[in-house]
């Protein structure tokens, strides 16, 4: 009897470090993944793919933003949206797009064409503005 007691402990103390093991393991792999993981963001894939395509630079609590994806929701303009406050690649994002964050005031458009900045209307505050920099750059629904 002796002896399977000893086994049971053992087997215990077996499942006892397992357990241990993947109560620290997942949450860590977990952490490790979302810090580190591959840069699987929309934007950044189309930049490298030298897309052309529209980006909308957007902050929370931000009425003139709000109003600015109506408008072009409204005029059936595609875009890719950055919260400036929530993008964890956002710094990366800047440095494909070579510039710098004082360049983006929310809400900032971006025409990105094959791959690179072609323009961008910063800190909009009226639809006559961007409806004018949507016609100048020959931005229509897509």
């Amino acid at each position: 009897m002796e002896a399977e007691d000893q086994i049971r402990d053992l087997v215990k103390k077996i499942l006892l470090v397992i357990f241990i093991f993947l109560l620290f393991f997942i949450p860590g792999f977990i952490i490790f993944k979302t810090k580190f993981g591959a840069m699987d963001t929309n934007v950044i894939n189309r930049l490298d793919k030298e897309d052309t395509f529209v980006i909308l630079f957007t902050k929370e609590d931000c009425n003139f933003c709000k109003k600015t994806k109506n408008i072009l929701k409204n005029e059936e303009i595609k875009y890719e949206e950055i919260n400036t406050d929530r993008e964890r690649y956002y710094d990366t994002i800047i440095h494909k797009l070579e510039i710098s964050r004082n360049e983006i005031k929310e809400p900032t458009v971006m025409y990105i064409k094959d791959g690179k900045l072609k323009s961008s209307l910063v800190n909009i505050n009226n639809k006559e503005e961007l409806i004018l920099y949507l016609e100048n750059n020959n931005i229509s629904k897509e």
